[in-house]
């Protein structure tokens, strides 16, 4: 989900790959969510990364939002590229910071066997576990990795795996808000519904705010009011231009 500016993006995706076991076949593919500030810069970056990384870029022609831009994104990769049920979607903000080497491999473990095991969603642990008013949780272990499955009040946030066909099941992704926030914590609740779990990989890190003093704090200030004040709904390129913000 390529929706941030070219130093954030740059640092996190490298830092994703330098992190990442190396040995993990995967198609890399980057969504090109039309982020609205140095337009121009964004797009070379994101045609260049993906020619260096032989990756395919799915252009929607503007910000479908998060949970709009994932479903879009997935049913493209479905028509039009051989995304089958049983195959694993890994979601990867260009703003993360994975902590473990080989965060890639041992998600794309944990879903082993998912049928039997349950879990058809996994994600790398991050201090937000520490801030989860009323979370409850149990810790097992998951296909020999050690995981804590939330019961409620669930945030994965940026780097995470799921398999294709049970999000398909329950409806694909959605959230209230037409642009960002909650993500997982509105797909828990359907996920145990189907009686299937989350879970946290516990031996795994990222660090999802490593970056955050990068971004252009017009970008800030729009997730803020957005996502945790509620006093807007706008995209952020109209957002910008409510605000008399430059775009572009």
């Amino acid at each position: 989900m390529m929706f941030n500016n070219t130093r954030t993006m740059s640092l996190g995706l490298e830092r994703c790959y330098a992190m990442s076991s190396g040995t993990q076949p995967i198609t890399h593919v980057l969504l090109d969510q039309h982020y609205p500030l140095n337009r121009g810069e964004t797009k070379r970056f994101i045609d260049n990364f993906a020619k260096a990384k032989g990756a395919l870029v799915l252009d929607p022609g503007k910000n479908l939002g998060l949970h709009r831009g994932w479903n879009w994104a997935c049913e493209q990769l479905e028509l039009h590229h051989g995304l089958k049920d049983d195959d694993i979607l890994l979601g990867v903000d260009p703003d993360s910071w994975p902590l473990t080497r080989g965060w890639e491999a041992a998600m794309v473990k944990a879903l082993e066997n998912w049928q039997q095991t349950k879990v058809p969603w996994v994600g790398v642990a991050s201090e937000v576990l520490h801030h989860l008013p009323g979370a409850t949780w149990r810790d097992w272990e998951l296909n020999g990795l050690k995981v804590r499955t939330p019961d409620q009040n669930c945030w994965f946030q940026s780097l995470c795996a799921f398999v294709w066909g049970p999000l398909k099941e329950i409806g694909n992704f959605w959230e209230p808000n037409d642009w960002y926030g909650d993500l997982e914590k509105n797909l828990h609740p359907r996920y145990r519904a189907k009686g299937w779990e989350f879970a946290w990989l516990m031996d795994y890190w990222d660090e999802p705010r490593k970056l955050d003093s990068l971004e252009d704090p017009e970008y800030a200030e729009w997730k803020e009011a957005l996502a945790h004040r509620g006093d807007t709904n706008l995209d952020f390129k109209d957002y910008c231009k409510m605000r008399g913000w430059r775009t572009e």
